[in-house]
């Protein structure tokens, strides 16, 4: 994504990795479960943020939404020149066990896209802070704990070289694992399970802070309501845990609302807007200017 010099810039630029282990190639998937909004799907302003974020702090050579219908509305035709749209047929079982959970559909899609293209996936709740580039150069996949002391690897954020050794490992496993009206059985915890037969570089293991700060408990007090939080230092990605934030995050869905920011941030969730709009210079633009700066970049 290329932005007007005077208006609009990049991160500061990051050594290119030549030889990453992990390629420079960026994932989302977004279900949309079938009925009337499916034909009329609207990017959300939080799945905007977490587009964007990824663009802006990584520059990556792609950056693939896949998604079983066709994305439409004023955020997405934003986006749309800098992205592409992979249509997908959503699975309908692991193995011989049926999926019944939305979760379940995107977790399918995400090892096997990873599996076969390599790259980073990332769940449309993650706000990117920093530059993947240090991890990708790490190991053939990587990953985050989950809870301290850790109870999982969560699957929110992954990247993996194509044909991943532990990618391989973890889905030879994920059926008898997978419980269809469950959560995490096979996506979280099992992955911890099988870390303990991978060392460096087949599988790196960050902790909890370099993806997944704030831990889902308490994460509505933390993003939204504490305004000593910070955007930590240590941190790749923030992960909003919009499954447990769902009754404050809409507040924060309609960028008419919280555009332009306030140069003074009550809580974590204005301060990572903050870290966005100065990193692509948008600081003091409306939401029409966004719209404009990007268009005609």
């Amino acid at each position: 994504m290329k932005y007007k010099e005077n208006t609009c810039s990049r991160l500061r630029p990051h050594e290119k990795i030549i030889n990453a282990f992990v390629p420079n190639i960026i994932h989302f998937v977004f279900v949309v479960a079938q009925g009337p909004t499916a034909e009329n799907y609207s990017m959300t302003f939080i799945q905007f943020l977490s587009v964007l974020s990824a663009l802006a702090t990584n520059e990556p050579d792609e950056l693939n939404i896949h998604s079983n219908v066709q994305l439409q509305g004023p955020l997405w035709n934003i986006l749309s020149r800098h992205v592409t749209l992979r249509q997908v047929t959503l699975p309908t079982h692991w193995g011989k066990k049926r999926i019944i959970n939305a979760a379940h559909v995107s977790d399918h899609l995400r090892l096997h896209i990873l599996l076969k293209h390599g790259g980073v996936y990332l769940d449309s709740d993650t706000i990117s802070v920093r530059s993947f580039a240090p991890l990708r150069d790490s190991g053939f996949t990587v990953m985050g704990k989950e809870g301290s002391p850790a109870v999982g690897l969560c699957n929110a954020v992954v990247m993996a070289a194509p044909d991943a050794p532990f990618l391989k490992r973890w889905m030879e496993a994920y059926e008898d694992a997978f419980e269809p009206t469950g959560w995490g059985e096979a996506s979280v915890h099992l992955p911890l399970t099988l870390s303990k037969e991978f060392k460096p570089p087949e599988l790196v293991v960050v902790e909890e802070t370099a993806f997944f700060f704030p831990s889902w408990r308490g994460a509505s007090q933390t993003i939204f309501r504490d305004s000593n939080a910070e955007v930590r230092p240590d941190a790749y990605v923030h992960h909003l845990w919009g499954g447990v934030t769902k009754e404050t995050l809409p507040f924060y869905s309609d960028p008419s609302f919280i555009w332009p920011l306030s140069p003074h941030p009550t809580n974590l969730f204005e301060k990572l807007l903050r870290h966005i709009s100065i990193n692509t210079r948008l600081w003091n633009c409306t939401i029409d200017e966004l719209k404009t700066l990007l268009h005609n970049n």
